[in-house]
């Protein structure tokens, strides 16, 4: 017995290609960061035993400003990081704080996403979904 099934897939692209070309932008394609935007004081707080990145830095006694001050120092920071932080080594706590930093920052763009196309009468939960707005 042969049976004809008749398949539709209808997709909605509206507002992909302003998507796209926002996830671009919040993804700098030079990857390059403030180490302070890498490094909020919530997470040196969390992982570490300091309470600022400014901190964590004059505590290490290293001339550190940039990256390429830690690339310079890369032997003493790595022994710091070893001694003061909850990681096994600066690349792991490095990708951590990165990675956290990346997903805030999608977070924060897929929220400015959702308030925009919001329905109508409608607000948008801390967790992205919307309701709707009712009358008690």
């Amino acid at each position: 017995m042969k049976t004809n099934i008749k398949k539709s897939l209808d997709i909605n692209l509206d507002g992909f290609d302003t998507f796209r070309k926002n996830f671009k932008k919040l993804f700098k394609a030079n990857n390059s960061y403030d180490l302070a935007d890498v490094f909020p004081d919530y997470f040196v707080q969390d992982n570490t035993d300091f309470n600022s990145l400014e901190e964590m830095i004059a505590r290490s006694g290293l001339p550190i400003q940039t990256m390429a001050d830690i690339d310079k120092n890369e032997q003493a920071w790595e022994n710091f990081i070893l001694k003061y932080c909850d990681y096994v080594s600066w690349q792991d706590l490095l990708n951590t704080a990165i990675e956290i930093m990346r997903r805030n920052e999608l977070d924060k763009h897929n929220q400015e996403h959702m308030r925009e196309h919001a329905k109508p009468n409608s607000t948008i939960k801390s967790d992205g979904s919307d309701i709707l707005d009712r009358p008690v």
